[in-house]
């Protein structure tokens, strides 16, 4: 990806990231100062006086108004909270002398770690979360969501220390209770990891306000940054560089968000995927974003098809990305690139193989991804050629042919054109994945049928005809009237039916009714080739 040198002045907005939470948007005024770029960007992003600062390049186009305004308590107040809010790398406010000052004012316990008692605060000083953010190799256990947790310790006489340990979290309402370790080793040998759990149990209420999380227990209330570190505790530090999570909503096909924010740099840069082609991902440079200290961002887009805004609120995550929300909506960029394709490429796979695919090796992975990539564009070019519409569709790894083509109405059986389609469609088809270049790569093919969830209709309601409709078209496709040595996909052939459980979405996130009534094939990679 290319990378944007740009500088942006900000000249009088100084960032303070929590004094804002306490302020009112209700008072609708806007700071009459000497008037900057981020100034004006900040006025177009709500109403009342919140600090931010505007992240984009020298090129960036103007900060739209949302349609409409959000209040980020409220949201705060109403969502639904989940694990993934609560990754990244929280330092206590106030650096060494916050971090000192708990040994002087937090709860101290015995806790015993490995056979040995040690004395720690019952309150941390950082707390880390997610694989990317920990960079350890007990974050990889699944099953869990991890933390570490750095504390201060008491050693004998005066001495002072800090001890980190790892913790399961769980999240009930507004409390988040951490589960530390009682004892852990990892054999570098064999890979594997011994652990078990305490019984103690570390219980807070939270809350957020934009970077920072507060800690709170009956005795004490700690408040900690996501954009500082306790080496640095007074600059303001965003990075984000990260791909839509696996079975996340996707904000109008952006697959991919970079963002960074420091004193010398500011930039963001996003992708979206072109619906109905094949990673193509059309690169946007020059976008503006306006992070506010409360919690709040604002996001002007300028898509080909026309210049968005967007507002949400935000959780800055660290090396594990960020997430979006609007308390309806939420969107998850945690994920790294090679997971990306992890999840990209676990869509051509059959069951009994997921498991599989964490034992490659990142060059293994690569040159799987490669070589389905080139699949792909091979078949999109032998569909061009035969002068067909088929649609490849990367959220499920489908090529997806419109059930009105080769069907009429409710009907499952084939038309004179269904059958026509169908014969310059396997023409295609054959060509390409019993080719020596693939042959060995695909496992088998399957046949999948598809309804809408229109009003009424259920998932057992709408079975019967997505499983007819995958059947008909399965036994068309081996049949002698497509008039294609179909003797190798005859082999290797199945037909399902999904009913109404995999809808097509648009790119604003709403069911795409015609778009869902779809018959489609999917290959199977043959790993074990």
């Amino acid at each position: 990806m290319k990378k944007i040198t740009s500088v942006i002045l900000i000249i009088t907005i100084i960032v303070t990231l929590f004094a804002s939470c306490k302020k009112e948007e209700a008072s609708g005024e806007s700071v009459q100062e000497t008037t900057t770029t981020a100034q004006q960007a900040q006025q177009n992003a709500a109403p009342g006086d919140s600090s931010g600062f505007l992240i984009g390049g020298e090129d960036h186009v103007e900060l739209g108004k949302p349609d409409k305004y959000l209040d980020p308590q409220e949201v705060y107040s109403k969502i639904e909270y989940t694990p993934e809010m609560f990754r990244g790398d929280y330092w206590i406010l106030g650096g060494e002398e916050a971090k000192n000052e708990l040994f002087v004012d937090a709860e101290f316990t015995i806790f015993n770690y490995n056979g040995e008692d040690r004395e720690i605060a019952l309150t941390p000083y950082c707390v880390e979360a997610g694989k990317h953010t920990t960079n350890h190799v007990v974050s990889f256990v699944e099953g869990y969501n991890w933390a570490r947790l750095s504390f201060p310790e008491k050693l004998s006489g005066d001495r002072k220390s800090y001890f980190a340990v790892f913790c399961a979290y769980t999240i009930e309402g507004n409390k988040i209770i951490f589960t530390p370790f009682s004892n852990y080793s990892y054999d570098d040998a064999t890979e594997k990891i011994t652990y078990a759990f305490s019984d103690v149990k570390l219980e807070f209420e939270f809350s957020f306000c934009g970077t920072n999380l507060t800690l709170s227990t009956d005795e004490k209330s700690v408040t900690y940054s996501s954009s500082r570190s306790i080496s640095s505790p007074d600059e303001t530090r965003i990075y984000v560089s990260n791909y839509i999570s696996d079975g996340s909503k996707k904000l109008n096909n952006i697959n991919y968000i970079s963002m960074t924010y420091t004193r010398d740099d500011a930039r963001l840069c996003l992708t979206q995927e072109s619906v109905g082609t094949i990673y193509d991902s059309v690169y946007v440079y020059n976008s503006v974003a306006l992070m506010e200290d409360n919690g709040r961002i604002t996001m002007t887009i300028p898509f080909e098809t026309g210049t968005k805004t967007y507002q949400f609120v935000y959780f800055y995550c660290g090396s594990d990305g960020i997430i979006l929300t609007d308390g309806e909506n939420t969107y998850y960029y945690n994920a790294s690139h090679l997971e990306y394709k992890n999840y990209d490429t676990r869509k051509y796979l059959s069951e009994d193989q997921t498991g599989q695919i964490d034992n490659l090796t990142d060059a293994e992975l690569e040159a799987i991804v490669e070589k389905k990539d080139n699949l792909l564009t091979d078949l999109a070019d032998a569909f061009e050629a035969e002068g067909i519409n088929v649609t490849i569709n990367e959220e499920y790894g489908e090529l997806v042919i419109d059930s009105s083509v080769i069907f009429g109405g409710d009907s499952a059986v084939l038309s004179a054109d269904g059958k026509a389609f169908l014969n310059k469609f396997l023409k295609a088809y054959t060509s390409i994945v019993f080719s020596p270049e693939y042959e060995d790569f695909i496992l088998k093919t399957v046949v999948e049928g598809h309804t809408a969830p229109v009003s009424g209709s259920t998932y057992e309601s709408g079975l019967p005809l997505s499983e007819e409709r995958a059947e008909v078209v399965r036994d068309y496709c081996i049949s002698s009237e497509t008039g294609v040595d179909t003797t190798k996909l005859a082999n290797a052939l199945e037909a399902v039916g999904y009913s109404n459980s995999k809808p097509i979405h648009d790119a604003d996130g709403n069911v795409d009714m015609d778009a869902s009534r779809r018959v489609s094939f999917k290959f199977i990679i043959n790993l074990d080739a």
